[in-house]
């Protein structure tokens, strides 16, 4: 591996092959709920909660820039940022939901309203195209 590398290279090589152990630090993040697991009306409730958050710290940045504080400046940049980081998963989280919930309706209106045969040609039919997208051909 180092055998044409000079020995400042051979040394920072094997410098950044030791494996680090990750050091748990708590984060605000940290103490706000999971949104893996929201349902849509908490992630809905969650959202207008982080909209009137950020609009208040947009307002308090804009004074801070008036007052010229650097570093309120600074301190409200980053608590914006949290919250369009969380407001962008949130979304994220929604329109997941709202797929599921979209998908299963359809799902089982199908089962309802087709016999057994038809069904079974669909699903046969769905597989048949996936194969022919993966392999980035149409059928």
């Amino acid at each position: 591996m180092h055998k044409h590398r000079t020995r400042s290279m051979q040394r920072y090589h094997k410098v950044h092959e030791i494996d680090t152990q990750p050091v748990a630090r708590l984060t605000q993040d940290a103490l706000l709920l999971d949104i893996e697991s929201m349902p849509l009306s908490e992630c809905e409730a969650e959202r207008r909660r982080l909209l009137l958050e950020k609009t208040r710290a947009e307002q308090e940045l804009v004074a801070a820039k008036r007052q010229q504080d650097a570093g309120g400046i600074a301190i409200l940049g980053l608590r914006i940022q949290g919250y369009c980081n969380r407001l962008s998963r949130l979304n994220a989280r929604a329109k997941q939901v709202r797929h599921d919930v979209e998908f299963s309706a359809f799902r089982q209106a199908v089962e309802e309203l087709l016999d057994e045969d038809t069904f079974q040609r669909i699903i046969a039919r769905k597989a048949e195209l996936r194969r022919a997208m993966l392999a980035g051909g149409a059928a």
